[in-house]
């Protein structure tokens, strides 16, 4: 019965943290807020946290419009919250080519 009971709340215990929603996206940059810590890709607007960081700085001053990026992070409210990010090393996409992004949808 001991055991049954510590089984239990071993369970009750680590269930949370199993339970937590995450995602995983890539798109390009459309826009990045400095003062908000925010950043839109895919329409969609993500909370970043100065805690990620790229070398020794946080990663969103790293950021800019037009990168490609892949992220992944947790579910929240009213924004996600991005927990790892990876830049493509590739020249960012100009506004016209972000564009035709939008128009091929």
């Amino acid at each position: 019965m001991k055991m049954h009971k510590t089984l239990l709340l071993l369970g009750v215990l680590v269930s949370p943290t199993l339970l937590a929603a995450t995602f995983e996206e890539v798109g390009h940059i459309q826009d990045v807020s400095v003062e908000k810590n925010t950043i839109t890709v895919n329409d969609n607007k993500y909370s970043l946290a100065n805690s990620v960081l790229s070398g020794n700085s946080p990663v969103i001053f790293s950021l800019k419009p037009g990168a490609l990026i892949n992220f992944s992070g947790d579910i929240g409210s009213p924004n996600n919250i991005i927990k790892s990010v990876y830049i493509h090393e590739l020249p960012p996409l100009t506004a016209e080519e972000m564009d035709g992004l939008k128009n091929a949808e």
